[in-house]
């Protein structure tokens, strides 16, 4: 321990006045006679009081020496440095991948992540990156203990893998030149040949949780190829048999229980048969775990879908038709061509009608209200394509021209592709219908004759026919919602915890589906009325089950003089000592029995 301000010991002289004060107190013996009659007639008065005596015992003195002492001692501020992992600035990088929710791992690393932070300072800043499916940063550059605790409390684990290699270049992006930086990883480790981090991780301290505890998974939940089984895939990451019952529930509802046993390290494979109509949620879950066991990670016991509806959509061709239209539709295996009253879908190419369907409108003469025609472009090439967009995905349009469009104005309409300012193809709605806009001839333009054309149209009119919001293929925790809102709607998603979030009108993603489950979009016009979105399913990756453990190796972080200490001011619980010490000494002028003469 040492002491900030030790003059303030000369302090302590202020002990002799007070300890004079004591010697110089008058001091009356005390004497027990029978009668002062006789003093009554005394004509002299006399005194018995000692004008000093030597100092001795007193418990007050004593008291009040013990407070002065305390007091001059919280004067000198004391302190002690300790030695600790913070820095002058560290970046606390926490894994809540769906391995972290196993044995409690997540509680521990919460628990010593709150332990750091509360020693945040001026002196110890502290920024806090969010290692999940999507890195992010929660918390940067903070002086403030109780803002670091409360983004530590928000963190939850989730289904999905964890996202290190990335984590760890956003953390490194908060590195700044006139403070050292250094990394805490509060981690399992992951799992390395899915997710490696290149290794040793320079200037940082991993700090491992590795808790274990028994794990059965489900792993995996489909339907067969006729859509009424559904086929479930369990399994034991332990060394032991376990034994389990597993439940199939439709839209919430019951339907089936069965036994299962699973052997040590192997997998059980189930299949149920039910009756579940298109767009119902189907869910499987382990429930009444049995031979006294408990299982350490809940969140990869259950797994959903969404029931497919019939595959097959009835398109029709209206207007002028191409060759390529033609040979599109053929290629598509779910589309079959029907005339223009029986279709559920309809390609208008060129035609000056809108139809009651969700429509691929080409170059049409009759436009949709909420669009605005300005005039025509000539002799354009694509310069934009929707970045992040799933129906781009591996879609190169960059050879693509136009030799001549229509010049729209649609801003409640989204662009996906568009030359400068001249919009080329467009999302949106017409009368309650999801609609796709091209604004040019496809016999105008070499996009027929491009590699890329026969999977932009499958895709776009996949979107199309997905207008009743089904969506029976699963991603894995972390993969965000696309969606595509109708002309000012606000999306409002409901999660698997049951929280409603509403987003901005217009927004077309939502990426915060960390926690595997059901999601469900839904979007409310203008007149308040809400129009169901697409249902979809997050899972649990495979990658995160069984509780993977690795040690992450590191280089230790260079220290300079003083850093990695953190010191403590002991003068506030020396004030407290000094306050009780007033107390006692108030209680014992004032209460103690007086003497009783007799």
């Amino acid at each position: 321990m040492s002491l900030l301000a030790p003059a303030a010991l000369a302090l302590s002289i202020l002990a002799l006045p007070l300890v004079a004060l004591y010697m110089l107190r008058p001091r009356r013996r005390r004497l027990v006679v029978p009668s002062t009659m006789l003093w009554r007639t005394g004509d002299t008065t006399a005194s018995s009081a000692v004008p000093w005596q030597p100092p001795r015992w007193s418990l007050l003195l004593a008291l009040q020496l013990g407070i002065l002492a305390l007091l001059v001692f919280a004067l000198t501020r004391p302190f002690s440095a300790e030695a600790s992992l913070l820095g002058p600035h560290t970046v606390i990088v926490v894994d809540t991948s769906g391995s972290m929710a196993a044995a409690g791992r997540l509680d521990a690393a919460k628990g010593q992540a709150l332990e750091l932070v509360a020693e945040a300072s001026d002196q110890h800043l502290v920024s806090i990156v969010d290692a999940g499916p999507v890195p992010r940063v929660i918390l940067a550059f903070s002086a403030d203990p109780h803002a670091a605790a409360e983004a530590i409390g928000e963190l939850r684990a989730g289904g999905g893998v964890d996202a290190l290699p990335e984590a760890l270049r956003l953390a490194r992006g908060l590195e700044t030149p006139d403070r050292p930086t250094t990394l805490l990883v509060l981690s399992d480790g992951g799992d390395p040949e899915h997710r490696p981090v290149d290794e040793p991780i320079p200037n940082a301290v991993f700090l491992p949780f590795h808790e274990r505890g028994p794990d059965v998974a489900v792993t995996s939940l489909v339907t067969d190829s006729s859509g009424r089984r559904v086929l479930v895939e369990l399994a034991n990451f332990t060394d032991a048999e376990r034994r389990s019952n597993v439940e199939i529930l439709v839209d919430g509802g019951l339907v089936a229980r069965r036994p299962a046993i699973i052997e040590p390290r192997a997998h059980a494979r189930l299949s149920f048969d039910l009756d579940a109509p298109p767009g119902s949620i189907v869910t499987a879950r382990l429930a009444g775990d049995s031979g006294g066991w408990v299982d350490s990670n809940a969140l990869d016991d259950t797994a959903s879908l969404v029931m497919p509806g019939d595959d097959r959509h009835l398109v029709a061709v209206e207007g002028r038709g191409s060759v390529f239209l033609d040979a599109l539709v053929a290629s598509v295996p779910w589309l079959e061509p029907v005339s223009v009253g029986e279709a559920d879908l309809t390609i208008v190419d060129g035609a000056d009608r809108l139809p009651d369907t969700p429509m691929w409108l080409i170059a049409p003469t009759a436009l949709p209200d909420t669009i605005e025609l300005r005039g025509v472009a000539r002799n354009l090439a694509v310069t934009y394509q929707r970045p992040a967009e799933p129906i781009l995905d591996d879609v190169d349009l960059s050879g693509v021209v136009v030799g001549e469009a229509q010049w729209v104005e649609a801003p409640e309409w989204l662009t996906l592709v568009a030359s400068g300012d001249v919009p080329l193809v467009l999302l949106g709605e017409v009368d309650g219908h999801r609609a796709v806009y091209f604004t040019f001839d496809l016999t105008r333009s070499n996009l027929p004759v491009e590699v890329a054309f026969p999977v932009l149209g499958a895709r776009l009119v996949e979107w199309l026919v997905g207008g009743a919001g089904l969506d029976p293929v699963p991603e894995e925790a972390g993969a965000p919602l696309v969606f595509v809102p109708p002309a000012g709607a606000t999306p409002i998603v409901t999660t698997p915890s049951g929280d409603r979030v509403e987003l901005r009108p217009g927004t077309t993603t939502y990426a915060d589906t960390a926690l595997p489950g059901v999601y469900r979009v839904e979007f409310r016009l203008d007149d308040g009325t809400l129009v169901a979105g697409p249902t979809t399913v997050r899972t649990f990756a495979r990658h995160e089950a069984g509780t993977p453990v690795h040690e992450l190796a590191t280089t230790p972080p260079r220290r300079t003089a003083g850093a990695g200490l953190s010191f403590r001011e002991w003068a506030p619980w020396i004030l407290s000592a000094a306050i009780a010490l007033v107390v006692i000494e108030w209680w014992a002028s004032h209460r103690r029995p007086k003497a009783v003469s007799s």
